[in-house]
């Protein structure tokens, strides 16, 4: 039977302390579940990363899925490909979608067109407003793949791009107090009354991110072998 989790009331103190115990068993090695046996992952990167990309990849392949890293040039999320088209169709192929981008705007966008297909989202640390947090870079950040410059017209299509309401049921926050790079407060005030961890300390790479892989399965709607 389906089950959604869209707050943590959703689960009994049972449910929850057996995912605790799933992930301290997962942590020591004393099992290896494959929960994504079978399923293939989008990993969307229109944000150049190291950490991010080698964590995920690493991770969905030991839990048996098979990830497919997608860059900025293939996709062109927004303008060779509609936010709406690529939603259709990547929906249509695998079985769950993460992005990592600096356009936070239109990953909003993105899920609002995925909703339709009654998927959640899972956010790490994400830009609330990268229209106004970059404009400090104008000129000077570079896009590692095209050598492109940041420019007006940039933080122009990402304000355009600004959703003033999204359904909070649908979202898994996931920040850290010591995120050097962004206000993490920004976030948990934007997807108020969603599922939010707020870890103390940490940094912008999400530290604390293999604690809380059962908790991310399970709101993906990902269940254990």
């Amino acid at each position: 039977m389906l089950r959604h989790l869209t707050e943590i009331d959703d689960l009994s103190k049972k449910e929850i302390l057996e995912v605790f115990e799933l992930c301290k068993k997962m942590k020591k090695g004393q099992i290896a579940p494959k929960p994504l046996k079978g399923k293939a992952v989008a990993c969307i990167f229109t944000k150049p990363s190291l950490r991010t990309r080698i964590s995920f990849e690493v991770g969905i392949t030991e839990l048996g899925g098979h990830p497919i890293y997608v860059t900025d040039p293939e996709i062109q999320l927004g303008r060779r490909e509609t936010i709406a088209d690529a939603a259709r169709v990547l929906s249509r192929y695998v079985g769950l979608i993460m992005i990592r981008t600096f356009a936070h705007k239109g990953l909003e966008r993105f899920f609002q067109y995925e909703e339709k297909r009654g998927l959640n989202a899972v956010l790490i640390n994400p830009a609330i407003h990268p229209h106004r947090d970059l404009r400090t870079f104008l000129g000077v950040q570079q896009n590692l793949h095209t050598g492109e410059k940041l420019t007006e017209a940039h933080l122009a299509q990402w304000a355009r791009l600004f959703v003033p309401a999204v359904t909070p049921s649908r979202y898994l926050l996931l920040v850290e107090t010591g995120d050097e790079l962004l206000d993490y407060r920004e976030a948990v005030g934007k997807y108020a009354g969603a599922k939010q961890v707020v870890v103390q300390g940490g940094d912008h790479t999400l530290q604390s991110f293999p604690d809380h892989i059962p908790l991310i399965l399970e709101f993906a709607r990902f269940g254990a072998d």
